[in-house]
């Protein structure tokens, strides 16, 4: 049993039953390879082999996984025109839209245009309900157009970056989809354990991951507005994409059908 598993063993109660907690991981791939009493520089190893491995699967050539996309908000301060989105949306690494509702965008703006506004106005006080935005920095920040005289609720559609995994981390880190952690956080960490290997483009060479990623592939879901040709049903047969999901359904395209 490791000798450090972790404040995310507290939460195994709440997680347990949609995946591996973080404690399970670090014994699991413990027995495997063989450490039966891991000390502290051995779970590191494991800590740092498991997150090589999520963050190379949640970045694994720009896949768009649906499990890394997610929806959170702003509440906008009269006054205030710039917000640091990961005060209230902590896993946020990039901004798809936002909007009030599905019928009332914000429209992205550039930053130059944006610094050019603001340089011309100068506003020092709220003056209308923002209609235009641009996300920029890292830790990132959405910077309003015009600044917000009141406190508005935003809409933020984001992708995910996935967490780092350590002794502190919260088994909610884990956000892989639990059919596939096996050959992520256990099978593919084991090989770059083994192989004493540490950067992520070494699992190319790792079987577990490889076939872990062509399922993945295989099984995740279309979104509809992804657009392709091949999303619209043929007038004449109905067909659609075997093998595949839809997440939202699917829209007319220009022709109407």
């Amino acid at each position: 049993m490791p000798a450090d598993t972790g404040s995310g063993s507290a939460s195994s109660a709440a997680t347990g039953a949609t995946g591996y907690t973080i404690a399970e991981l670090l014994t699991k791939i413990s027995t495997l390879i063989g450490w039966s009493s891991p000390d502290s520089a051995q779970n590191t190893r494991m800590y740092q082999a498991i997150t090589s491995c999520a963050l190379a699967a949640s970045t694994w050539k720009g896949s768009e996984w649906s499990w890394l996309r997610d929806t959170g908000t702003v509440t906008t301060a009269d006054g205030t025109a710039s917000y640091a989105l990961r005060t209230t949306i902590s896993d946020l690494w990039a901004v798809e839209r936002a909007y009030y509702d599905d019928d009332w965008p914000l429209a992205p703006v550039s930053w130059r245009d944006y610094q050019e506004w603001y340089t011309l106005v100068r506003p020092t006080a709220g003056t209308n309900q923002p209609s235009g935005y641009v996300v920029r920095g890292e830790p990132p920040y959405i910077h309003l157009q015009p600044v917000p005289a009141s406190a508005y609720t935003i809409n933020i559609d984001y992708i995910k970056r996935h967490g780092t995994v350590n002794g502190s981390a919260a088994d909610s880190v884990l956000i892989v989809p639990r059919e596939f952690q096996e050959g992520i956080y256990v099978d593919a960490a084991v090989w770059m354990l083994r192989s004493e290997l540490t950067e992520s483009f070494s699992l190319t060479e790792c079987p577990p991951f490889m076939e872990t990623i062509g399922r993945m592939v295989a099984s995740s879901p279309m979104k509809y507005d992804q657009d392709p040709e091949d999303m619209y049903p043929d007038t004449r047969t109905g067909f659609l994409p075997p093998n595949r999901r839809f997440m939202g359904g699917l829209i007319e395209n220009a022709e109407g059908y």
